[in-house]
């Protein structure tokens, strides 16, 4: 709770709530030992079981799986999207050195402000301080469709068969919602004709977004 709250005052619009997800290894009951945390504008469009294969290659002290931040949000830094994670509950528990670390940022003595984005903020300064912590996983399992405050975008430099579609931006939300409701390529290339007609998103909301294409 004391780390909870200081977070709250180093950090601001949904950040605080974003921050819920760092403290899940004290949340969830001590039976629980690993989870995938999904946001709710992710599609998973294969196998989730393959992702849950991940947790065999984590390292020993590895706390989180997580997947780079495809766009220069985080400019000098190699950022982290917290849209899907691999949380090691086992080893998070035990390890003094991500509750230390968690303690440092909450109290503000590493001289990071949280800001908005919250638990994605607290990795990637957390995969610069602490690496041995952070496990990254394939770009294929978080695939981000948009950027965040009109950072460029590199979502095409990743080549591999997408499987967890993220639709990390206002804009494309009416993306994640159409393919949940059939995450078919079918109805991937249905969602591309409503963009080009101004559907989803309405035109009123429509940006260029190079990388969403047909194929």
């Amino acid at each position: 709770a004391c780390i909870y709250d200081n977070f709250a005052h180093n950090s601001h619009g949904p950040g605080p709530a974003y921050l819920i997800k760092t403290l899940l290894p004290w949340i969830l009951p001590p039976e629980v030992p690993r989870i995938i945390l999904l946001d709710t504008d992710t599609v998973v469009l294969r196998p989730i079981i393959k992702l849950w294969s991940v947790f065999e290659s984590f390292g020993d002290r590895a706390v989180i799986g997580i997947a780079r931040e495809q766009s220069n949000l985080y400019e000098n830094m190699v950022g982290r999207n917290g849209g899907v994670q691999l949380m090691n509950l086992v080893a998070a528990r035990a390890s003094a050195t991500y509750v230390r670390y968690l303690d440092r940022i909450a109290a503000g003595r590493t001289g990071y402000y949280v800001g908005y984005l919250g638990d994605q903020t607290v990795y990637t300064f957390m995969g610069r301080e602490a690496p041995h912590l952070v496990h990254d996983i394939g770009c294929e399992w978080n695939r981000q469709l948009a950027f965040h405050f009109n950072m460029s975008n590199a979502t095409q430099h990743c080549s591999r068969p997408c499987g967890i579609l993220h639709a990390n931006m206002r804009q494309v939300k009416c993306v994640a919602k159409l393919m949940q409701e059939e995450p078919s390529c079918s109805n991937w290339r249905k969602i591309i004709d409503g963009m080009t007609a101004g559907v989803c998103p309405p035109k009123s909301r429509r940006r260029n977004y190079p990388m969403i294409q047909k194929n």
